[in-house]
């Protein structure tokens, strides 16, 4: 505290500067790496559109266990409502034994990172059988996905949706392949 008294022209002024205390807080860098055995787990960081692309059946715990974070992750699940309007809310993911899903998120500091599940078109953590028709409609343009779903769909290295993708969708969904990152089952196997 600062009491300053000034004996100017117009009498006595008196100056008092109270400074106010304040607390400094650290800036943390918010970064989200994988760890170096995500690759084996086929978990791909695509940082320039914000999207964790993860296998169908992987879930939240042992995601946790292959991400590099400088915060604390907090992960989110899309439910929708089953009114006529059918809203979307995220909720607080409490059960991490439970499988991500398409369009879930994860927060680090403010950063958001969404996720894709190859497979998962519908956003309902599984390969079924409405996948497939979700991704048929948009290839012959009846529907028009965007963003994380329409990473689901993409299991090829040809750029777009291909017939290749819902083949491959289709082979897993009728167990032909292990996974949407797999080669053909061998039959006599």
């Amino acid at each position: 505290m600062l009491e300053q008294e000034d004996y100017g022209e117009n009498g006595t002024i008196k100056i008092t500067d109270y400074t106010k205390a304040f607390t400094i807080a650290k800036v943390v860098e918010e970064t989200l790496e994988l760890k170096p055995e995500a690759e084996e787990q086929h978990v791909i960081l695509k940082e320039e559109k914000n999207i964790i692309d993860a296998p169908l059946g992987m879930t939240y715990e042992t995601l946790n266990k292959l991400l590099n974070c400088s915060q604390t992750p907090k992960y989110h699940s899309i439910t929708e409502s089953s009114d006529v309007e059918r809203t979307q809310s995220l909720n607080l993911v409490t059960d991490t034994s439970a499988p991500v899903a398409t369009g879930d998120t994860v927060t680090v500091g403010t950063k958001i990172w969404t996720f894709s599940v190859r497979g998962d078109v519908d956003g309902d953590a599984q390969l079924t059988v409405n996948d497939i028709g979700v991704a048929k409609m948009h290839y012959i343009g009846v529907t028009a996905l965007t963003g994380v779903y329409l990473e689901a769909i993409e299991n090829d290295d040809l750029e777009g949706i291909s017939v290749n993708d819902i083949g491959r969708l289709k082979l897993a969904f009728i167990k032909k392949i292990d996974d949407l990152y797999s080669d053909l089952v061998n039959e006599d196997e």
